[in-house]
């Protein structure tokens, strides 16, 4: 099953994600994926057999390997330069983070509610994402990062080597 995903995933981001954003802007992928997103996990917990859970899972897979690469995308483009490194760094850590606590959350919830309930549960969570992503990206957008004079700061001071010394 895991595998079953994750090939569906690489699928879009190896083929795929190209062509998307070609024809579509980071904002309209980011809108869609999430949506796609809600739209499966709700389906997930209506599933009645392992024929229509792969069904479902395989727009998941293309929404979550679409998103997970716009994003990146849309996180570097949102920053300055001297900060790519520790914006992605900061959303490698959130998604490794979710990648541990909603597996843990899905079993219980699997194991003391029912089948139907990681669906549910997580289908409420995007609800709260899609509402998010709607008034942050699509109502209310951040405006472009104003351009500093002298060209972009350094993250680092250079090293002056004193020739004499060595």
């Amino acid at each position: 099953m895991l595998a079953y995903v994750g090939v569906l995933a690489v699928i879009v981001q190896g083929g795929a994600i190209g062509w998307m954003t070609r024809r579509y802007s980071d904002k309209q992928l980011i809108l869609a994926s999430t949506v796609v997103m809600m739209l499966s996990l709700a389906a997930w917990a209506f599933v009645p057999n392992l024929w229509m859970l792969l069904l479902v899972l395989a727009p998941l897979s293309a929404a979550n390997g679409t998103l997970n690469t716009v994003l990146n995308s849309a996180l570097t483009k949102s920053v300055y330069p001297e900060e790519v490194g520790g914006t992605l760094g900061l959303a490698a850590s959130i998604e490794s983070l979710s990648r541990v606590v909603a597996p843990s959350v899905g079993g219980a919830l699997l194991q003391n509610v029912g089948t139907w309930a990681p669906g549910i549960f997580s289908a409420l969570v995007m609800v709260w994402v899609v509402t998010f992503v709607w008034r942050r990206i699509v109502v209310n957008p951040d405006p472009p990062l104003p351009q500093r004079e002298g060209g972009p700061a350094l993250a680092y001071a250079p090293v002056k080597i004193d020739d004499d010394a060595l």
